[in-house]
């Protein structure tokens, strides 16, 4: 019950923005069923005229009310649908945008724990017709409906109560059967939607990975593999409606028993002079036009248990508490409280000093980094080096925030960066990850990425940096041309290009490269720190790399080993003394000269 109360809650945020749109429906919807209410009684009352013999004016007046009454009932339902549908589409674009408004802000931990497939899965197949329909047609269709039954009901009363009371026999058995079938549809829907979101992410792997699947002759395992989730799709699918089938079949069932009653009950009571003709067809009219109010009322309950799963999985996504928090700014002590101001580090010329606090990262019960401690302040570059799994590209997450250390701090100028806001800290980092991600989009918009604010020139200062002007010039279309799903028409040192391009383009006061120098030959890394340097002297780099030229051009040199920071110096210094970061440069020297032979 709570669950339900909780959706409805959820719901009634939508509504709130259309509570005049939605006031009007209901409104139309009570004379709707006030005209429907009426023609069954009109029409008794000719049925009994004729037997009574009814003068040419009665029957004027009396056809006449029953085709204002229908076309007045005609208009009123179309009105109503045509808003009711206008509604649907406007209500599934407002699930869809708060939805991706709030997810695509979530913290890297949240894309760790959805899949790919399942989140589209949510904003697609989950927003659209299950609960696009059911928000609002759904709904007020089945307030249309009880108005209906209502009215219907109380007309029914008046003719004859106990007629009206054997006709509504059936009722408490259809509540009977929702109640019996609701969990029942509710795990069957719930299945369905876990498994459209499995057959979504295999798909998605699927082109994904679609170079490597073809230098691997995977073809055919793939298709196996999609045929397989599909064939568990359908067999879901098929499960999921005949269930509904037969909860609906149930509802017609019931009301036609209750038809059967009404004509066997209503034809003795004629038969005993009790009712009149004209009253026991009047009752039978409102009979049938009941059963598609009570088919509504029937598919609400059906399709609530569907819509629900939905409403869950999307509940679900907004309870998830994001790992980034905001710290409040310390306040200075010696500033009198009458005089004090936050100071909020949003200063026009940070200087960008780095320096990690005994850091330490878990995740699973394993740890990441253990007790990381350095400081950076005149170093212009920094070089981190170590073992495959040594925790480097861990170490570079911390400085942007994409994840957050379980334990010591990561300070900016002295200050935690959990105080700045999280904007301004990704407005001076610029993060270049190992895998360059392009979007099937022009180079152009790959490089600015809708940052307002920024011109051609910009862009072009910034292909001319990141060493991508010839490229550039050697396109068709030069930055108008479009690249592949994740860049698979470009080579891969020229999606690191592109992405090196994204990153400088803000002119970031700290740059980090995530092992990117490895795609990019030593002519163009040399070109690129000489014009780094040269156009953002006052720019501090921090490069995952080995290579050793790399190593050696650096300022600082940090070494890490089973997350621990085992060594840090200059590399004249580290290659002299018996250290890992000497076997490291010796191993990655040799490759070098291998490659070049």
């Amino acid at each position: 019950m709570k669950s339900a109360r909780d959706n409805v809650a959820w719901l009634l945020r939508y509504y709130r923005p259309h509570r005049w749109a939605l006031g009007r429906i209901v409104v139309q919807s009570v004379l709707q069923a006030a005209v429907g209410a009426t023609i069954p009684f009109v029409y008794a009352r000719i049925i009994d005229g004729v037997k009574a013999g009814f003068t040419e004016r009665f029957l004027l007046i009396s056809v006449g009310s029953l085709l204002a009454l229908g076309a007045a009932d005609f208009l009123l339902s179309a009105d109503i649908a045509q808003r009711r549908a206008k509604l649907n589409i406007l209500l599934e674009w407002a699930f869809r945008q708060q939805a991706f408004a709030r997810v695509i802000r979530l913290d890297q931990p949240f894309f760790a724990k959805f899949a790919t497939g399942d989140l589209i899965t949510r904003l697609t197949d989950d927003v659209g017709t299950k609960l696009r329909w059911f928000s609002c047609s759904g709904v007020f269709r089945a307030v249309s409906a009880a108005l209906r039954i209502i009215f219907a009901l109380g007309a029914m009363l008046l003719l004859n109560p106990l007629l009206a009371a054997l006709a509504i026999i059936p009722l408490p058995i259809q509540f009977f059967v929702f109640v019996r079938s609701s969990n029942a549809m509710r795990q069957r829907f719930l299945r369905l939607q876990t498994i459209i979101s499995h057959v979504t992410s295999r798909v998605e792997q699927a082109f994904s990975g679609i170079r490597l699947i073809q230098a691997y002759g995977a073809e055919n395992r793939q298709r196996s593999t999609f045929l397989a989730a599909a064939s568990e799709r359908s067999a879901a699918e098929v499960s999921a409606v005949r269930l509904r089938t037969v909860v609906h079949s149930l509802y017609g069932f019931f009301w036609q028993l209750a038809q059967v009653i009404v004509l066997v009950a209503g034809g003795w009571l004629v038969i005993n002079e009790k009712i009149t003709v004209g009253e026991f067809v009047g009752f039978n009219y409102y009979v049938t036009t009941l059963v598609f109010p009570m088919f509504d009322l029937g598919n609400l309950l059906v399709s609530y248990r569907q819509a629900a799963v939905c409403i869950e999985r999307l509940r679900e996504l907004e309870a998830y508490e994001p790992a980034l928090i905001q710290l409040a700014v310390p306040e200075r002590a010696e500033v009198p409280a009458t005089q004090r101001t936050v100071l909020v580090p949003e200063s026009p010329a940070p200087r960008c000093e780095i320096a990690f606090d005994s850091v330490c990262v878990g995740d699973n019960g394993h740890s990441l980094l253990s007790g990381v401690s350095f400081s950076v302040s005149e170093q212009r570059m920094i070089a981190i080096a170590g073992p495959v799994g040594s925790g480097k590209s861990t170490l570079v997450r911390l400085i942007p925030r994409f994840i957050e250390p379980s334990a010591g701090r990561v300070l900016m100028d002295g200050q935690d960066i959990r105080t700045f806001p999280l904007d301004r800290l990704r407005q001076l980092v610029g993060y270049v990850p190992q895998e360059a991600l392009l979007f099937t989009d022009t180079i152009r918009n790959n490089i600015m990425l809708g940052r307002g604010g920024l011109t051609d020139m910009d862009l072009q200062w910034a292909a001319g940096l990141a060493q991508l002007t010839r490229d550039i010039a050697g396109f068709a279309q030069g930055f108008d041309t479009k690249v592949g799903p994740r860049g698979i028409t470009l080579s891969g040192g020229q999606k690191q290009r592109i992405a090196l391009a994204r990153a400088l383009i803000a002119r970031p006061r700290v740059l980090i490269l995530d092992d990117v120098t490895a795609s990019l030959d030593a002519d163009t890394e040399a070109a690129l720190w000489e014009a780094l340097y040269r156009v953002l002297p006052d720019i501090t780099c921090i490069v995952v790399s080995h290579r050793t030229a790399t190593l050696e051009r650096a300022d600082l040199v940090l070494v890490l080993d089973h997350g621990r920071l085992t060594e840090q110096g200059q590399h004249a210094d580290l290659i002299g003394r018996d250290t890992i970061y000497r076997s490291i440069y010796a191993r990655q020297e040799q490759r070098e000269r291998l490659a070049q032979r």
